[in-house]
């Protein structure tokens, strides 16, 4: 029982290593997640913060221009020779170029906004790396505290163990000597009762002997030697029953330290019992930590996914947006150019394919990264479930593999327990089957065990070979060990008086 006891704790500790080794690993992909998203951050930032160069610089290019052309406005209001149209398209084109101005105002101003959002968010997730960081730490610390209690449970487990083998070489040790001494009395009586038959042989010759030569005295010899053969057998008498004395006395002191034994076993064992309880309960206090951290991980995970929709949404309709405030510009800009010279229209027609190229490509550039991004997502999202499935899978291996050997043990007792009782059939011992009446209910836990209720009769075979304190039976085609103290025999029950195990106090 203490073999067991040792390994349910091996088993328990495994399965905490394990359990923090699989959170180390999931904390550790979050954290190369949150790096991933950290440097997708700051390649956005980066290319904001190019955009708002381009703005700046496309400011710096329209000012000189603006200028130019109020001093060309001026210069044309005090010139009637050009048509009446001229000044009305350069107060057109001033008009369009103010409203471009004040696009880019706005529109640098919106950047500047965006890069202050996204430096708050590298903050807020450098913030939550270092938590994560933290709470590695102390998983790692809780980590080698189970690992230096379970070194320090294997050290006293191999302690008892040899306590228990030195105490059981000395109990052999005192039974081989008990026993030589036992086998010593035993030759010292027989050579004893043997010189007495040999004198008693003796002396009977020696009467006959007496007898053809004093014929005359013959009863009185007779009733002399009667008397000396009663004496002779008291005497015998007298020595079997000192050593029949001397031998319950052996026996009965042999019985005591006996239950002596018992009792310090079955102390034993409650205390193992006691600390296997002990052990349970901190490793159902440790899944329930788990299943919660699991839990909110998922929680963080969701609200982070909505976050990332949301953010996705907005920039899709500040695309959207930006796009209609191009087109805007676009058609004023053609508005504006049918009025220009047709000097500059074929120039300003150039600047302007080569911008929707340059803006063509930049969106295509982002539609392109954000694939990849999508792409880099779903294909990690896709080794985290298929890691999840494996370990899965692992696990419910390993508890198909205890079943099995769990089962197989039992197949081997009870295979053990026909072929014994196969034996008893073959040398003609027929096994007596006793009838005992449960006085408490006792559940299994495992699969040598036989579970029943208060009140329920069990078939015990007492001739099988058992441990102190356990009986042997079946119960409705079902077989297995049950304690002793739970049961009494069906004939001894009665009402209103009931022994109660070791366990439930006076």
């Amino acid at each position: 029982m203490e073999l067991e006891a040792v390994g349910d704790k091996h088993r328990q500790i495994s399965d905490r290593l394990r359990d923090a080794q699989s959170r180390k690993k999931v904390q550790r992909t979050e954290l190369d997640l949150l790096g991933q998203r950290r440097d997708t951050r700051r390649h956005e930032i980066d290319g904001l913060q190019r955009q708002l160069e381009d703005s700046h610089r496309k400011l710096a290019q329209l000012a000189p221009e603006q200028k130019r052309l109020a001093v060309k406005l001026q210069t044309m209001g005090y010139n009637n020779s050009l048509p009446g149209s001229t000044p009305s398209s350069l107060k057109l084109s001033v008009t369009d170029k103010n409203g471009a101005c004040h696009k880019l105002h706005e529109q640098l101003e919106s950047l500047e906004r965006e890069t202050a959002i996204k430096l708050s968010e590298m903050d807020k997730y450098n913030n939550d790396v270092q938590d994560l960081r933290e709470s590695q730490r102390v998983q790692q610390a809780v980590l080698e505290k189970l690992l230096s209690t379970k070194e320090d449970k294997l050290r006293e487990v191999k302690r008892k163990m040899e306590q228990e083998e030195a105490r059981k070489r000395q109990e052999e040790e005192r039974k081989r000597q008990e026993e030589e001494r036992q086998r010593r009395e035993e030759e010292e009586a027989q050579r004893r009762i043997k010189e007495e038959k040999d004198r008693q042989w003796q002396e009977k010759l020696r009467r006959d002997e007496e007898v053809r030569q004093r014929r005359l005295q013959e009863e009185r010899e007779a009733k002399l030697r009667e008397e000396e053969e009663k004496e002779t057998q008291a005497r015998l008498l007298a020595a079997r029953e000192q050593a029949d004395r001397e031998q319950r006395a052996k026996e009965e002191a042999e019985r005591r330290r006996r239950e002596e034994e018992e009792r310090r076993r079955q102390e034993e064992k409650r205390m193992a019992e006691e600390e296997r309880r002990m052990l349970e309960e901190e490793r159902r206090k440790l899944e329930e930590e788990r299943r919660k951290l699991e839990e909110e991980r998922r929680r963080e995970e969701k609200r982070r996914q909505e976050e990332e929709e949301r953010k996705r949404r907005e920039a899709e309709q500040r695309e959207a947006d930006l796009k209609r405030e191009k087109e805007e510009e676009e058609r004023r800009r053609q508005r504006a150019s049918k009025a220009a010279l047709l000097d500059r229209e074929e120039r300003r027609k150039e600047e302007r394919r080569k911008e929707e190229e340059k803006r063509r490509r930049e969106e295509e550039e982002e539609q392109q990264r954000k694939k990849r991004d999508e792409e880099e997502r779903r294909r990690r999202e896709e080794e985290r479930r298929r890691q999840e499935e494996e370990k899965a899978a692992k696990r419910k291996r390993e508890e198909e593999e205890r079943k099995r050997a769990a089962e197989e043990e039992r197949r081997r007792m009870e295979e053990a327990q026909q072929q014994q009782q196969a034996r008893q059939r073959s040398t003609g011992k027929s096994a007596a089957l006793t009838s005992f009446r449960a006085l408490y209910p006792f559940a299994a836990r495992n699969q040598d065990e036989l579970s029943f209720d208060a009140d329920d009769i069990i078939e015990v075979d007492e001739t099988t070979e058992r441990d102190a304190g356990w009986f042997y039976g079946s119960k409705q085609g079902n077989m297995g060990w049950f304690p002793e103290s739970y049961v009494e025999r069906a004939a001894a029950t009665r009402a209103g008086h009931r022994r109660c195990p070791w366990w439930c106090g006076p």
